[in-house]
């Protein structure tokens, strides 16, 4: 008690000594969160949301989070009630809208603390503002929390997933640019009391890049191959796991993969007889093409030339489809859910393939 009273109390000095209390960063956030610092929400794009899927919702108090490790839901839930104010009711909420964003659960709930003032702000109470947007330094009324929330997730999907501050000390000179250090400070202590540790990293990851659908919450239209339910929930314990080239596979768990070692081992694990080897171009060659309009989950997507291999290769990348818009797949920092139509996949598609 001595100690959760004393971290409390050091959490209100360094507000005090910062002029902390609600709407921490809100005279800035006109320059930050709504023109310079996401520039992808212009006036024009108030609106845009990148972050749709073919989702349903999950729900529940057994909802797990896509980035955050060990992820103890009912633990974060309890949390959230005795410490977040007009934020308890809504840490389902909050967990859902930061799966749908694809950035940690801890990193939502802690900016809506900083800027809500542990969800004791008239922001927060009276126009449903949890994390401090304002324009012309007046903080936006939402009609309800649940479309503020939805302004949370537009907002932290594109600063952390599309613009890549996929770490505290990326997001801190974008997000609040003049008290970046304090506002770093803020957001960490409050993570790391979430987690209950001693200390949050400002170098660890926050959010996926490239990614921002709830694992969880893939809803697969059309068929699925006969393997997929048994390989889809191993390849989601994976989510998040460094991409090493060359990484080694040879264990019960895996520390890192890269692309070919992902698919290779999630299928091999799940009892999946397969012929090739973790090469990415080995894959690709046997197995059988399929058409887009034939996919099925659990099929192969193939990219070419997406880097050098030094061997003449023309595929160069594999993922395993997860539904008619998406593929799971070790690439980029780390394991991670993608998009098909991402501009950057198009332009490197190499086709599909199915394991016979």
């Amino acid at each position: 008690m001595k100690k959760w009273l004393s971290k409390k109390i050091v959490l209100i000095l360094m507000g005090a000594a910062l002029g902390f209390g609600a709407l921490y960063c809100t005279l800035v956030i006109v320059n930050t969160v709504l023109v310079s610092a996401i520039s992808v929400l212009t006036a024009n794009e108030m609106n845009k949301d990148n972050t749709s899927c073919s989702t349903v919702s999950s729900g529940g108090s057994g909802a797990t989070s896509l980035v955050d490790k060990d992820f103890n839901s009912t633990q974060f839930q309890a949390y959230m009630l005795k410490n977040g104010g007009a934020l308890g009711p809504h840490a389902q909420d909050i967990i859902d809208v930061s799966n749908e964003a694809g950035v940690s659960v801890y990193l939502t709930a802690a900016i809506m603390m900083v800027e809500s003032g542990r969800g004791t702000s008239s922001a927060c109470r009276i126009d449903n503002n949890p994390s401090g947007m304002s324009i012309n330094e007046v903080p936006i009324h939402y009609g309800s929390m649940k479309e503020g929330m939805a302004a949370s997730k537009k907002t932290l999907h594109n600063l952390v997933v599309e613009r890549g501050l996929n770490t505290l000390d990326k997001l801190g000179p974008v997000y609040c640019p003049p008290n970046t250090a304090n506002w770093i400070k803020m957001v960490a202590s409050f993570m790391a009391e979430m987690k209950n540790t001693k200390n949050f990293s400002q170098g660890e990851t926050i959010g996926q890049i490239g990614g921002g659908c709830n694992p969880n919450d893939i809803s697969v239209s059309g068929e699925k191959m006969s393997y997929f339910d048994k390989v889809f929930p191993l390849a989601k314990k994976q989510l998040g796991k460094p991409y090493v080239l060359g990484a080694n596979i040879n264990s019960d768990n895996p520390s890192a993969f890269d692309c070919g070692a992902f698919t290779l081992w999630i299928l091999q694990q799940s009892g999946v007889k397969v012929p090739f080897n973790r090469i990415a171009q080995d894959q690709f060659n046997k197995t059988k093409r399929v058409d887009a309009k034939d996919v099925k989950a659990g099929d192969l997507i193939f990219f070419e030339h997406t880097y050098d291999t030094g061997r003449g290769e023309s595929i160069t990348h594999v993922g395993m489809v997860i539904s008619k818009t998406e593929f799971i797949a070790a690439q980029g920092d780390n394991v991670q859910i993608a998009k098909m139509d991402n501009s950057y996949w198009k332009a490197h598609f190499g086709g599909f393939g199915r394991i016979q």
